[in-house]
């Protein structure tokens, strides 16, 4: 687990103190190691993240070009008789004031990149959300009785299954 999933699951976490009105810079010296980097509380500044819409690799002490570079120089770009441009974007996910994921454009280009493969291989996708379906989960189990969230998950597991 790394540090930002155990720092955005705990009591207490990031998340939950800047919705609740907490300044960045605030849950930043509540979590040691954060930085608030361009108006987004970074739990882990060292990692930073490369991806062209496919795939996202998360690279642990590089610079921003160097992770381009390594990106780049371990992708399976197919046939290379030719020149081509591939477009990499490197970003650190954080948190901004509202307590929302950051990166907005990397979740389009992640959607992008999905939507692309889904129609590629004949599928359609029947949902989509920008949200954080995660936190927004365990907030529901934080409130429902565990009866109910086995119930939940039963039903869902035979949706999955149907389809």
């Amino acid at each position: 687990m790394s540090r930002t999933d155990a720092m955005t699951h705990e009591q207490g976490s990031a998340p939950e103190r800047l919705r609740a009105g907490a300044s960045l810079e605030e849950v930043s010296r509540a979590f040691p190691g954060s930085r608030v980097i361009d108006g987004a509380l970074v739990l882990e500044p060292e990692v930073i993240y490369a991806g062209n819409g496919e795939a996202e690799v998360r690279y642990l002490g590089l610079t921003p070009e160097q992770a381009v570079r390594r990106y780049a120089d371990m992708g399976d770009w197919g046939v290379q008789d030719i020149t081509e441009w591939v477009d990499i974007y490197t970003y650190r996910k954080g948190f901004d004031a509202a307590g929302e994921p950051e990166a907005p454009e990397a979740r389009e280009a992640i959607s992008r990149g999905i939507q692309e493969l889904v129609e590629r291989h004949g599928g359609a996708i029947t949902g989509q959300s920008l949200e954080d379906e995660m936190t927004l989960g365990e907030m529901f189990e934080k409130r429902l009785e565990p009866a109910d969230i086995e119930d939940a998950r039963e039903e869902a597991a035979a949706i999955a299954a149907a389809n």
